[in-house]
């Protein structure tokens, strides 16, 4: 999703056509989940060869000095000629650099795209029958499948795709059912994992999942990105998700990396302990000001253990969903 952003993001600022992703060979059969042809990729390998083709870079990115990636490909573009040529010509963007900072401009493309999806509209509209209006809701997303099995925490600061002990989750969750209260919360589980490994979990928390519904990708995605409360695993779907959405996101603590005494996600990355990085700015601002700049992002150890204003945070996500007050359903609301 990055890449396929990337060259939203540019075709917005140099006036270009936006080709989706080559679904019709992704290993995972994604062309189902967005209607296009299996022959996708031809078309593409074609444009590729028989047309002028440029290629944007990480280097290129590093020397705009911008972060936004629209930015970053109109200060470039801008010291090129072929800019304004009179015939047609490729532009090729790929990779994960940049981070999730660099296209969040691109969030409203995303989020288009994924609603469109099959079986998206269907699958809320399970979740919205089943899911109770009147409660907290947090998403748990407990990652498996071919990730590599649970760690000690010391051995896992900045290290990705490794899953977490699902001890973890329980303790987190058992924290926020105790402070919100078991009958303002409901859990939404999503998982790749077999009904065996994540029992423990289900069988205490009694989650709605999604494991009845078909096509499920694109829904879970959003399904976790619109929730009150998300807790993460350590992947790229998780991180997608919360990326997406605008609500709190629980952290597991022992995968981040200290950086003058806070804590990052990103800070093990050479690129990042340069003076103008993204991280060492974050870390400055957050220094100068005393105290964390906003409250969306909550580092979480293995005592599971939530702040007071998470809480808060979530219980004012529930009364903002009560009908009762809400004008437009029938409600009544002081003057």
């Amino acid at each position: 999703m990055i890449p396929w952003a990337k060259a939203w993001l540019a075709s917005q600022a140099l006036g270009a056509r936006c080709l989706h992703p080559a679904w019709g060979i992704n290993p995972r059969r994604y062309w189902k989940y967005f209607g296009t042809s299996r022959l996708d990729w031809l078309c593409h390998r074609a444009l590729v060869h028989l047309l002028p083709r440029r290629v944007f870079s990480e280097e290129d990115y590093v020397s705009t000095n911008a972060i936004y990636f629209d930015e970053a490909i109109s200060r470039w573009a801008a010291k090129t000629e072929w800019l304004h040529a009179k015939t047609p010509w490729v532009l090729e963007l790929e990779g994960m650099w940049g981070g999730y900072i660099s296209i969040y401009r691109a969030r409203p493309f995303l989020r288009q795209q994924l609603m469109q999806a099959t079986g998206v509209d269907t699958n809320l509209f399970d979740l919205e029958r089943a899911a109770p209006a009147d409660k907290v809701r947090v998403a748990v997303h407990i990652r498996r499948g071919d990730f590599a099995a649970p760690g000690p925490p010391s051995a896992i600061r900045g290290r990705f795709n490794e899953s977490i002990p699902i001890e973890w989750y329980v303790a987190t969750c058992r924290d926020l059912q105790r402070k919100i209260g078991e009958h303002l919360i409901s859990f939404l589980l999503i998982s790749d994992g077999t009904a065996e490994e994540t029992a423990w979990f289900e069988r205490e928390f009694r989650p709605y999942t999604t494991r009845h519904l078909r096509s499920t990708v694109c829904s879970d995605l959003l399904i976790m990105s619109q929730a009150d409360l998300l807790v993460c695993s350590i992947s790229s779907f998780s991180m997608t998700a919360a990326f997406l959405g605008e609500s709190p996101y629980v952290w597991y603590t022992p995968q981040l990396t200290p950086v003058d005494g806070l804590l990052t996600i990103w800070g093990y990355e050479p690129s990042q302990k340069e003076p103008a990085s993204p991280t060492k700015l974050a870390v400055d601002a957050v220094r100068r000001a005393g105290a964390p700049l906003g409250r969306r992002s909550v580092p979480v150890d293995m005592q599971g253990s939530v702040p007071d204003w998470l809480i808060e945070s979530c219980l004012c996500a529930r009364t903002r969903r009560d009908r009762h007050s809400d004008l437009l359903l029938y409600g009544a609301c002081s003057g």
